[in-house]
């Protein structure tokens, strides 16, 4: 378990950037209602997997603090791009998370399923940068800012095959039948109101190093993280900066 504020140090010690810089998006968040809170003290919530899905989709994707919620709110409207992702997605992974994510799900849903899994569920956070329960030797993802793409790489599981799954804003016309004038029309508005526009895009990505630490961090607070009721498992449906950025 942890409170939000060993979830804020936790997270800026193991991907090595500055706490304020955590804390400032942390606030962001709360003010939004996209992150549990509650009292101070003894009395101090415990986080889940999908506030700390949404704090890593805040630092990954904004490319300024005041950002964060702008971030969260553009992930979390993300399906599979299925014609630039590995055709099974997850499924055959081993990790049981992943696995029984709905075929249309988003990146912050796929993002909460691997915090819940290295926290304490199917991948065991080893003492190195591999997974023992799954084989699992690397993963990555990587978040496009300021627009909006989102990637998760599997490697080196139990069938030593790879897993990797692109996010994107859903298309009208992935469907099997063409949109009609009120689809296009919503989705045009949709897309207005989240585009970001910028003649400077950066892709972020965190590695196995990174997320192994995180997850040691995390499991080292008491165990594995609680799954809140927003949690998409529940629904039916360094020390070198390990922070990378390519343009």
């Amino acid at each position: 378990m942890a409170t939000p504020g060993e979830l804020v140090a936790a997270v800026a010690e193991a991907l090595g950037i500055p706490l304020a810089t955590v804390v400032e998006h942390d606030r962001n968040l709360v003010v939004a209602g996209l992150r549990t809170k509650g009292g101070r003290g003894r009395s101090a919530p415990q986080t889940t997997p999908r506030d700390l899905a949404h704090l890593l989709a805040a630092i990954l994707g904004s490319e300024l603090i005041q950002h964060s919620v702008h971030s969260v709110r553009r992930y979390e409207v993300t399906v599979p791009a299925v014609s630039q992702s590995s055709p099974q997605l997850f499924a055959g992974s081993g990790i049981e998370e992943l696995e029984s994510l709905p075929k249309r799900h988003s990146f912050l849903d796929a993002l909460e399923a691997l915090a819940a899994a290295m926290t304490g569920g199917s991948v065991a956070a080893g003492t190195g940068s591999k997974a023992p329960a799954t084989g699992m030797s690397s993963v990555e993802i990587g978040v496009l800012s300021p627009g909006t793409l989102a990637d998760i790489r599997l490697a080196g599981l139990t069938r030593r095959d790879v897993r990797s799954v692109r996010y994107l804003l859903p298309d009208p016309f992935d469907g099997e039948h063409a949109p009609g004038t009120a689809e296009l029309k919503a989705w045009e508005a949709r897309i207005k109101q989240l585009r970001v526009d910028s003649y400077v895009k950066v892709y972020r990505s965190l590695d196995e190093e990174a997320l192994f630490r995180l997850a040691t961090r995390l499991r080292v607070k008491g165990g594995r993280m609680a799954a809140g009721p927003s949690s998409a498992l529940a629904r039916p449906r360094a020390d070198r900066s390990i922070l990378k950025g390519r343009r």
